[in-house]
């Protein structure tokens, strides 16, 4: 049964809707490196066989100044990969960052070099202020499995343990697939029960981009997902423990039914009003997201509509939008005048998808 209250007064809006603490308004993204130690079979970056892109330290420097010259209010930077740690002068670039003033160096990584000593020192030292790590199951056996690279979770565990033993605060990303979606209940318990100090863990669903594309197999539905991730939530809130799951990345109609959140007026314009102040690390993306993205004739009778961002091309491609349950409008209901972001529609039958809109931006006065 779906819950009509304040989304002030749901905690399950509240953390859905907002990042862990390591990502905030206002971040930067920076890829560096595309080289990896692990050899993920979902990963949404890589395609297979890798890539040997790897940004300049010079450049880098260029793209710290000119985000320090934009002087934007509690501005975050996050280095990315591949795996940012290979780099040798990650170090200097976090020392950068904080000498140019930028208020937030976060780095998301695998977590592995953090189990080295001197390293783990260096960044602390450099000003390194969240990192944000990716663990996937508490069975090494089904890790290995994931990411390919055996023997690499007691790094990963040995670096994330360190990590939050030295202070730095630590957030978890752990990615579902059918390798770990049956005991993912169970890596949540070790999660929680193993570091109970985290700032938050991320839940990713798969995005149908890069290596998954052709192990398709290891993709679960949305309707699989939706027990295993509300239990997951639900370990995490009983933690005292944040947990995010993104609206950009997810059909609202999905998100809101697992957690049971009626589709009012108040929710869309809380929804509306995150979208705004880009609470989403990932709503960077959204000029480019939604020539991924479709919505179908279901779509048109959803409520939520207007602020969803639609389903993902190539899951529609392969599992098709049976799943998708619209919003029902509630009394006096209304659409807004402006979409936050349009996807292109798409007709039963239909193979070819064409360009998305542009983005465009919503007020709630």
């Amino acid at each position: 049964m779906k819950v009509a209250v304040s989304p002030e007064n749901n905690p399950f809006l509240r953390s859905i809707y907002s990042r862990a603490n390591c990502l905030h308004p206002k971040s930067f993204f920076l890829r560096i490196d595309a080289r990896c130690n692990q050899d993920c079979d979902f990963c949404n970056i890589l395609d297979e066989g890798g890539s040997d892109f790897s940004s300049s330290t010079k450049y880098l420097k260029r793209m710290l100044e000119q985000i320090a010259s934009l002087k934007p209010t509690g501005a975050t930077v996050n280095f990315t990969g591949g795996e940012p740690t290979l780099r040798k002068d990650l170090v200097m670039l976090v020392a950068y960052a904080k000498y140019l003033g930028i208020e937030r160096v976060v780095v998301q990584t695998n977590g592995m070099r953090f189990a080295q000593p001197k390293y783990l020192d260096g960044i602390l030292r450099a000003g390194l202020d969240d990192a944000l790590i990716s663990f996937h199951s508490h069975d090494p056996e089904t890790s290995d499995l994931m990411t390919r690279a055996p023997g690499t979770w007691k790094k990963t565990h040995d670096g994330i343990t360190a990590a939050v033993e030295a202070g730095l605060p630590v957030s978890l990303n752990a990615v579902i697939t059918n390798d770990n979606i049956d005991t993912f209940g169970e890596t949540i318990d070790y999660i929680t029960e193993t570091w109970p100090g985290l700032e938050g863990v991320i839940l990713s669903p798969l995005q149908p981009h890069g290596r998954i594309l052709n192990r398709m197999e290891k993709y679960p539905t949305y309707d699989e997902l939706k027990a295993p991730v509300r239990l997951a939530a639900e370990k995490l809130m009983d933690a005292g423990i944040h947990f995010y799951l993104s609206y950009c990345e997810n059909p609202l109609c999905w998100l809101l039914d697992t957690f049971g959140i009626e589709p009012t007026q108040e929710v869309r314009r809380y929804i509306v009003r995150r979208l705004n102040a880009n609470t989403c690390g990932d709503c960077h993306l959204s000029t480019t997201m939604d020539k991924d993205k479709v919505k179908t004739a279901s779509c048109e009778t959803c409520y939520m509509q207007d602020v969803c961002f639609g389903l993902w091309r190539k899951y529609d491609e392969h599992f098709g939008h049976g799943e998708l349950r619209p919003a029902a409008f509630p009394v006096h209901g209304q659409r807004l005048k402006k979409p936050f972001s349009v996807a292109p529609y798409i007709s039963e039958g239909e193979t070819h998808f064409g360009p998305g809109a542009a983005f465009r931006g919503v007020k709630i006065r």
